[in-house]
């Protein structure tokens, strides 16, 4: 099947648009786009059956201790993910894997990289301004989209994520982490977003150290795999324009 080259070039920017925000729970400095996702997330999706079982949920221990954990990033710094994802279309679509690596220097700082075959991008936020890479120049973003980075993920995790179950103690990058699976739906970019993952969190200082999650949709699949690096050397300086 052949798409119209306008229509392949929209699913495209769909796609990288939603493996920057959603993959591993990791966040990039787009900060509009993330808040954006997390106010669908807390308002647009699939509730629980009942209200018994949200309240089951948000006492559920377990629940909470994943959640936790990715709290934390808020005060990790300097810390790095790599991300790596794959996409399979059911419109003849090819879709390329996808590495995208982002680093949180400091609460105001970062950066993310990201790569799918032959197109790249770079965005930096740094001290309330965001500057994009492309086209090997370096250019402002309106200061009005201009990103805050930040890993509080904390409100779109509790509103999408279900079933949490500890499942025992595993190494994840040579790190002794617990176990833990899920499942997750959130609306996003118009979509319907779910599927399962799995988080190892790590025993000793309660960060995350790796994630893995599915996400379909009507319009793809997507896998995708994060690794968190911390105590890590990242110098993040503005760019020169």
């Amino acid at each position: 099947m052949r798409l119209p080259a306008n229509r392949t070039w929209k699913t495209h920017t769909l796609l990288v648009t939603v493996a920057l925000l959603l993959p591993g729970c990791g966040q990039d400095p787009r900060q509009e786009q993330v808040q954006a996702l997390r106010r669908d997330a807390a308002s647009a999706q699939a509730q629980p059956a009942s209200h018994a079982e949200a309240a089951r949920t948000a006492a559920d221990p377990t629940h909470k201790a994943l959640l936790r954990a990715f709290d934390k990033l808020r005060t990790a710094y300097p810390y790095r993910l790599t991300d790596k994802s794959t996409v399979t279309t059911n419109i003849g679509l090819t879709i390329q894997p996808m590495v995208r690596i982002s680093e949180h220097a400091a609460p105001d700082r970062a950066r993310v990289k990201w790569r799918r075959g032959g197109l790249s991008g770079e965005i930096v936020a740094i001290e309330g301004k965001t500057y994009l890479h492309a086209n090997g120049t370096w250019q402002a973003a309106d200061r009005a989209s201009a990103a805050k980075p930040s890993a509080d993920l904390t409100q779109m995790l509790a509103s999408g994520i279900t079933d949490v179950q500890l499942v025992g103690t595993d190494s994840a990058s040579g790190v002794t982490s617990s176990a833990y699976t899920f499942r997750f739906q959130w609306k996003a970019l118009g979509m319907i977003f779910d599927g399962t993952g799995k988080a190892w969190v790590r025993t000793d200082d309660g960060l995350p150290a790796r994630t893995e999650m599915e996400t379909r949709t009507g319009l793809f699949d997507m896998k995708s795999q994060v690794a968190y690096e911390y105590n890590v050397p990242i110098d993040i300086e503005q760019p020169a324009l």
